[in-house]
């Protein structure tokens, strides 16, 4: 039974390949005075809706969001990376910006008190 599974599965995912698609994001997040602020960093993917990662900062304020990935057909492997990076934290005015890159994207925030 279980060869059974294997096979059906391998079948399925013959021409099927995995990618990227969007960059990987990191940085810092502070506040105007340079100091660490606890925040929530949201890559949402531009073109397929469904497709988000959340993290946190650490204590030092460094945040790290690796590539999302899906499984896709061959053809249909030349999705856009291009993703909205979303950075919030309570008592601050939120940041939004723009990745769209096949490389790391570093990018350090410093956020402001509303």
């Amino acid at each position: 039974m279980k060869a059974l599974i294997l096979t059906i599965t391998f079948i399925f995912l013959q021409g099927c390949v995995n990618i990227a698609v969007s960059p990987a994001v990191e940085g810092r997040v502070t506040n105007e005075n340079g100091l660490p602020i606890e925040a929530t960093i949201l890559i949402q993917h531009n073109q397929l809706e469904k497709k988000s990662e959340s993290t946190t900062t650490d204590k030092d304020g460094y945040y790290s969001l690796s590539k999302l990935r899906i499984w896709t057909p061959v053809p249909f492997s030349a999705i856009r990376l291009s993703s909205t990076v979303s950075v919030s934290a309570p008592g601050y005015k939120s940041v939004v910006f723009e990745a769209d890159s096949y490389e790391t994207v570093v990018r350090d925030i410093q956020l402001k008190a509303e």
